[in-house]
């Protein structure tokens, strides 16, 4: 059975107020409320794009922008980097199940890490520092790891999110799942909506999904074949 997880404290952020945006040009700048509680500020789509991919995993307890300023040196002067978020997981407590640890992430495009690989890899090499000593991992999020089959069903079950499940169809299916832990989406839709049309009830199963009732591999194509289960925090 999966367990309730709790939070990773270890080296924790609280939330920063959003820090302002900075001008862009050519890009859409803004803030994402992050799970109805708060707003994340993000300086172009593809940071927005990588907010909503990460918010939609249950384990994921907090995104933090700007989470910390850098100091290394370049050369002959100091300079400073502030990594674009902090993404912090809760923590499994299962047996055998290693405790993630929060992630220090930059957002950037493919063609402008690549283009300008060697000037960044001073700042670079700081961030991998200060994450190792605080317990955290540096990663580097570009288009390749965002835009990706994940953030495609993520966009197509979001125009689901508020769409009303019906009471009995819910509770039998957690129940379902909460006995079985896992199910086709094909069997759900046999076993839970026999006297309705097809149409309907997947609206119906992709709702539970889309508001992480019940959860699933998000990065395989989404259709009747779909396996889902019950949430590890649920």
């Amino acid at each position: 059975m999966k367990s309730k997880s709790d939070t990773n404290s270890c080296q924790q952020i609280t939330s920063r107020p959003s820090p302002p945006i900075p001008r862009t040009y050519g890009t859409l700048s803004g803030h994402h409320v992050f799970r109805d509680r708060q707003a994340i500020a993000y300086a172009s789509m593809l940071e927005r794009d990588f907010i909503v991919r990460t918010e939609f995993f249950v384990d994921v307890v907090d995104i933090v922008p700007q989470p910390i300023d850098i100091d290394f040196n370049h050369g002959r002067s100091t300079q400073r980097y502030t990594p674009t978020f902090l993404v912090q997981r809760s923590r499994r407590v299962r047996e055998g199940t290693e405790t993630p640890k929060p992630e220090l992430v930059e957002v950037i495009t493919e063609y402008g890490w690549r283009k300008h690989r060697s000037q960044r890899r001073p700042k670079w090499r700081a961030a991998i520092r200060a994450a190792n000593a605080r317990g955290w991992r540096f990663r580097i999020h570009d288009e390749t790891r965002i835009r990706d089959r994940a953030l495609q069903n993520i966009q197509y079950l979001a125009r689901f999110k508020r769409t009303t499940v019906r009471i009995d169809a819910s509770e039998d299916i957690l129940d379902d799942l909460g006995r079985t832990g896992i199910r086709s989406v094909a069997t759900l839709l046999k076993r839970h909506f026999a006297n309705d049309s097809q149409t309907y009830a997947l609206q119906q199963v992709w709702a539970l999904l889309a508001q992480r009732r019940i959860d699933c591999s998000i990065s395989h194509q989404l259709g009747i074949a779909t396996e889902v289960w019950l949430p590890e925090d649920n």
